[in-house]
């Protein structure tokens, strides 16, 4: 690709810094993906994304303080390793690829939301009380028998 185009060329030493800067990243840019996630924090932070929920949420779900998973995500410091673990399991992905260990992660099957969670709950608590309504009108019925 950077045989392709050519850097454009400029009398002025600013605009030339500049725009062989805009060239560069054109010509080796464009055709390439973001680049994996290399750093713990960033791939916390990729984890965290794909798995839809907010630092104060992660927080709250650990059991941890927001400034703890702030500092994980600034690099001033790095959870234990039985933090680690259940961070993992939590996110979706292993620790080895939270550690950069592993270089590709294969997303895990997406977990439900909490509301979804909590709807499914509902409705299996509403068939357990119709079906409980059902066996205490099938008692009340009078037997066949009886009536013969």
């Amino acid at each position: 690709m950077l045989g392709t185009l050519s850097p454009p060329m400029y009398a002025s030493r600013d605009t030339l810094s500049t725009s062989n800067m805009q060239w560069f990243r054109t010509a080796t840019m464009s055709n390439h993906k973001s680049p994996a996630p290399s750093g713990f924090s960033e791939r916390l932070k990729d984890a965290i994304d794909r798995a839809g929920i907010t630092q104060r949420t992660l927080a709250h779900k650990m059991h941890v303080s927001a400034s703890a998973v702030s500092k994980w995500l600034s690099d001033s410091r790095e959870p234990d390793l039985a933090t680690l673990t259940r961070l993992a399991a939590m996110l979706g992905v292993s620790t080895d690829w939270l550690l950069g260990v592993k270089a590709a992660e294969k997303p895990t099957a997406q977990r439900p939301s909490l509301e979804l969670v909590r709807a499914i709950t509902r409705l299996i608590r509403a068939l357990d009380a119709a079906g409980e309504a059902a066996a205490a009108v099938a008692r009340e019925m009078p037997d066949e028998d009886d009536e013969a």
